[in-house]
């Protein structure tokens, strides 16, 4: 079986079902030492178990890689910053951040839902995925070296009637992924310095 992701660590948000903790499978049998998250400490903790029983079962390259949890809500920036502080702290580097961390929002047509709870998706699905690439981004610049897959949906290629958070969020997400591609470009021809 090859490995890839051998001696590479990855922050993996919303990681703690379906698509998230996929990735997390995926990456983990590739090779890479995970840093998972989630809101929900409870799944965030099963899948923790099943990711290291998986790494176990790998056997003595498993070994080698780590596996850390840390529940954290994406939408609050000290939360963020803890986080990516500990990441960095337990591996030493960065090599990867995926953010999956999302949810649908509330369901119905936008003048009938609740007006918090619409703004919540935007917090999570949009701000929370601009607070993780604000984090990571700095040590991957030093670095000069890292990736930042943000996962989209159907609600950025077209209306989803009835799902106005979750589209208006993803669409958003999808914009700010393309313009940091641009502000990216320029800067990797030239050394990076951070902001004093």
């Amino acid at each position: 079986m090859t490995r890839p992701l051998e001696h590479r660590c990855a922050l993996i948000a919303g990681a703690s079902q379906g698509l998230g903790l996929e990735i997390a499978r995926t990456y983990l049998a590739a090779g890479a030492s995970l840093m998972i998250c989630a809101r929900d400490a409870r799944r965030l903790d099963q899948a923790f178990r099943a990711l290291k029983t998986q790494a176990a079962a790998i056997g003595p390259a498993g070994d080698r890689q780590a596996v850390i949890a840390l529940p954290a809500d994406v939408s609050q920036a000290h939360e963020v910053r803890a986080l990516v502080d500990q990441t960095l702290a337990e591996f030493g580097h960065l090599d990867v951040l995926v953010n999956c961390a999302a949810v649908i929002g509330p369901i119905g047509p936008l003048e009938e839902v609740d007006a918090h709870q619409w703004a919540r998706s935007i917090e999570i699905n949009l701000i929370g995925a601009a607070l993780l690439t604000h984090a990571v981004l700095p040590h991957f610049k030093t670095r000069r070296r890292g990736k930042i897959i943000h996962v989209s949906g159907g609600g950025a290629t077209q209306p989803l009637p009835a799902l106005s958070a979750y589209a208006a969020s993803k669409a958003g997400l999808v914009r700010m992924v393309e313009t940091l591609a641009e502000e990216t470009r320029a800067s990797t021809s030239m050394p990076w310095r951070p902001a004093r």
